[in-house]
This record gives structure tokens, C-alpha cells and sequence, in this order.
């Protein structure tokens, strides 16, 4: 059909082709990285620290856990979807088994 691709790489295809574009230059998305986060007595995350310094956050919208892979590696985080006071959403998650905080 039109407009399938066989999702392999393509020649030319996407940003920066032509220019040393390919596997060298790939990097992964959206990867979590460590931050520092104050919590409440709750454990529910009032600021974040960072290369700029502490971030007051507003409000919590939403929070939820998840518990998998127990019969393996376990993963157990708890999510925080945040705003800062700057407006700007984050999304942080506690590491239950590593015991640290993350950001994606």
C-alpha cells in the first residue's frame, strides 16, 4: 500500500540525511534520566533539583504505579505527572527497586 514502509532504514529518509546521517548519529528517545526530587511527608514530590538549581512544583496531575515483571528483574515505579512553576509539564517517576528518582 501507499505510504508503508518495510521499517527498515531508508537512504535519505528523515532529518539530517545527507549530512553523516545513519546509525552513528541514531540515539534513543525519550530516555529516563536521574534527578534529584524533594518529597512531602506523603512521598509526593514538591521540587526538583537540577543543573539550574531547585524547581518549586505547582501540582501533581495525575499519579499511578507500576508492578511487572516480578517472576524476573521486578519493576516497581511510581509515576508523577507534574507542572512546574514555570507552567512546563514533567513527568517523574520513583525507581521502587533502585530507590531513585528519574525524569523522561
Amino acid at each position: 500500500m501507499a505510504g508503508e514502509t518495510s521499517g527498515r532504514w531508508r537512504r535519505g529518509a528523515g532529518r539530517g540525511a545527507g549530512r553523516g546521517a545513519g546509525p552513528s548519529r541514531v540515539r534513543p528517545m525519550d530516555q529516563p534520566r536521574r534527578v534529584e526530587v524533594e518529597v512531602d511527608t506523603d512521598g509526593c514530590p514538591v521540587a526538583v533539583r537540577g543543573r539550574r538549581g531547585r524547581v518549586q512544583i505547582l501540582a501533581v496531575r495525575e499519579s499511578w504505579r507500576i508492578d511487572d515483571e516480578w517472576w524476573r528483574a521486578p519493576i516497581s515505579r511510581h509515576y508523577f505527572e507534574v507542572i512546574l512553576e514555570s507552567g512546563r509539564p514533567l513527568l517523574l517517576y520513583r525507581d521502587r527497586v533502585e530507590k531513585r528518582w528519574y525524569f523522561q
